[in-house]
């Protein structure tokens, strides 16, 4: 299965651009993004939404050129996804389960080209925050500190049980993550962009991100360790504002990534 269609969706980039505070003050426009362009590969995500405001479909472009679209159904406890590529010839089918919290509890996909399918479960605290997500034989161990992760670790949980990948983050105590999104609508949040933008690391930790409560800051710095403990890849982040929503988020390290949001306020 080609990776960048393992996870249609997923990252945190679907928000109500608007404080806590603010959703009981019926003069706060609610906004929502309608694209984002990955200004290094010229790649755009045009977002559909349906009259609910829950994102129907996602086109990603790069100039005139279609690479993907994504189409999104609701029925019941359940999201299904549909991928198809520029060619038409394959798809991946992407079903998220939801618990009774409105939580993603189950993640299916499959490929129809290939014939793969691929599972995951999430387990989350009282909090509602993520801690745990299993996939096959890999397990992830999600630590947090004052509302942000700080620490993940992976392992194999089959007769190994050796240790795999290990993640340490760091926040900006300046900036909260306001880009929270309405969970009423979206339980789950989409990859907006190509997910090979983001390959840098193993996709995978970024459920964190994307699943359960969010973290209170916007992260700083990512480290990635080795399966012996060294520090393999670093990567830092910065961000530009429009009032509280985000206009621009810039990715530097081994990979980097120059990403530029639009909104439309209602």
């Amino acid at each position: 299965m080609n990776k960048k269609h393992l996870l249609p969706v997923f990252f945190v980039l679907l928000f109500s651009c608007k404080k806590d505070e603010d959703t009981a003050n019926p003069q706060t426009p609610n906004c929502y993004v309608t694209s984002v362009k990955d200004e290094s590969k010229g790649i755009t995500a045009t977002i559909n939404y349906d009259k609910q405001k829950k994102i129907s479909g996602i086109i990603r472009k790069q100039g005139t050129f279609q690479l993907e679209k994504d189409t999104v159904i609701y029925s019941g406890n359940k999201i299904t996804v549909n991928s198809t590529p520029y060619n038409y010839s394959e798809y991946v089918k992407s079903t998220w389960t939801l618990n009774n919290a409105s939580q993603v509890a189950n993640l299916s996909t499959f490929d129809v080209y290939s014939k793969e399918s691929r599972s995951y479960s999430f387990e989350y605290n009282s909090d509602g925050y993520l801690i745990k997500f299993i996939s096959g034989v890999f397990q992830y161990d999600v630590t947090y500190d004052s509302g942000n992760p700080i620490k993940i670790t992976s392992k194999r949980t089959d007769f190994t049980n050796s240790p795999v990948l290990s993640y340490e983050m760091e926040y900006y105590a300046d900036k909260l993550n306001l880009e929270q999104p309405n969970f009423q609508k979206s339980p789950i949040v989409f990859n907006f962009l190509d997910e090979g933008n983001f390959g840098f690391f193993s996709g995978d930790i970024w459920f964190i991100y994307n699943l359960g409560k969010r973290s209170k800051n916007l992260i700083k710095t990512l480290k990635r360790y080795n399966s012996g403990g060294n520090l393999g890849s670093t990567f830092n982040f910065t961000y530009e504002f429009d009032g509280d929503k985000l206009k621009r988020r810039l990715m530097t390290g081994t990979s980097s990534n120059n990403s530029t949001f639009t909104y439309k306020c209602e």
